[in-house]
């Protein structure tokens, strides 16, 4: 049942009405009439009540609750906010054999000036020696890609190379935010894992910090659904922190995979009995570019250049928005993997209106001058805006 929130001008007549009848009286018009005052003060007051009344109606649902609210959500389903992560990963070294690396020495990324801090120490053997650092900082901007380079904060006599990132362990990710820890809270609501099904191995691989979404799917990536021995494909979306486009990198996927086949609380195996890792394959998610062809446009107003902005930005929010649908793990009411001409053109079409504009069509394809009148992603591909050209 919805519950119609009044305005302070609203109760504030509400009021005064109930004090002249009360009191058979009209009030006069002068602000400082004490009937005035009175239900000015009273609507003000209720306003406050309504006003938490309703933000503690939002705090309700995980849906719409924020902040503290939503973590009580969570926790209520045993799903924790992602604290932020400190990259880990591995380094390589050159210089005299016998040189040692001590754990808590300190390295600085040349491009960045971060340093990290060494927690799997070494001695140089035939001229080199592999190190494991983690970051002193936590968050994504210490994250480092494979060849990036590092310098000693202080010499270490025998050691004469340039450290080098060999791999990453832990990806690093910032604090999960508010949308991508509904969306955890949202899945453990709407669905029930069992330890064998997809529920189950979504909610593992969304375990990981940095990690907004996986999908899961029987079979292999690029053979049948059903397979002997049975094989399982879960496909990852990391957060735009760590790549634009939500392509998760090797070390993310390092991480997930392990949070499938083993609970980081108890150290127990996850997967059901016959079920090995080498029947599991976590792979990124693929980025398609779509490309949207808009014939005849007419802006009267003279705004032509800020009207393809909007046009632009509106389908760049509306490709991300596609999800791959995954059965019997998504709610069928939230359902949106397919782009079509008619939905496309209804984007289009709310910016035309807010400019004055018109258009004669407006079509899109996988490839520029291609068209197509619908695109449904495959298993664990999503959409984004390639272009918009205008004819």
């Amino acid at each position: 049942m919805s519950v119609a929130v009044q305005s302070t001008q609203e109760i504030t007549e509400q009021f005064l009405a109930k004090l002249e009848a009360r009191l058979n009286q009209t009030t006069p018009a002068a602000d400082r009439a004490y009937n005035n005052v009175i239900a000015g003060d009273s609507g003000l007051a209720f306003t406050s009540l309504y006003k938490y009344a309703v933000d503690r109606t939002l705090a309700a649902y995980a849906y719409t609750a924020k902040g503290d609210d939503l973590d009580a959500q969570g926790k209520e389903l045993g799903v924790i906010r992602h604290p932020a992560t400190a990259w880990q990963g591995t380094v390589t070294d050159t210089g005299t054999d016998g040189t040692v690396f001590s754990i808590g020495d300190l390295l600085v990324a040349t491009a960045t000036g971060r340093l990290y801090t060494c927690i799997v120490g070494g001695t140089i053997a035939s001229g080199t020696v592999t190190l494991t650092l983690q970051a002193l900082a936590s968050g994504v901007e210490g994250n480092l890609s494979n060849g990036a380079t590092l310098a000693l904060q202080s010499a270490i006599p025998g050691a004469s190379g340039t450290p080098v990132v060999a791999s990453t362990t832990v990806t690093a990710a910032d604090v999960e935010d508010d949308e991508n820890y509904r969306v955890r809270t949202l899945d453990a609501q709407q669905t029930t894992p069992t330890g064998a099904n997809p529920a189950s191995y979504r909610l593992w691989a969304q375990g990981v910090a940095g990690v907004v979404r996986a999908y899961p799917y029987a079979g292999h990536p690029l053979g049948p659904a059903y397979s002997s021995p049975v094989m399982r494909t879960v496909y990852v979306e990391c957060d735009t922190s760590i790549q634009s486009d939500g392509v998760a990198p090797a070390g993310l996927l390092t991480q997930v995979r392990a949070a499938i086949t083993t609970d980081p609380a108890t150290g127990l195996a996850r997967q059901d009995l016959g079920l090995t890792d080498g029947t599991l394959y976590i792979q990124a998610i693929t980025r398609t570019p779509i490309y949207v062809q808009i014939t005849g446009l007419n802006v009267p107003s003279g705004q032509t250049a800020q009207c393809q902005a909007a046009i632009q930005d509106a389908l760049a929010v509306y490709f991300l928005i596609i999800t791959p649908f995954v059965t019997g793990c998504d709610p069928a009411f939230g359902r949106n993997d397919s782009v079509t001409n008619l939905t496309v053109s209804k984007i289009v079409q709310a910016v035309l209106t807010a400019y004055g504009a018109s258009a004669m069509s407006v079509g899109f394809g996988l490839a520029v001058g291609s068209f197509t009148s619908t695109y449904t992603p495959e298993q664990g591909g999503k959409a984004k805006l390639g272009a918009v050209a205008y004819a």
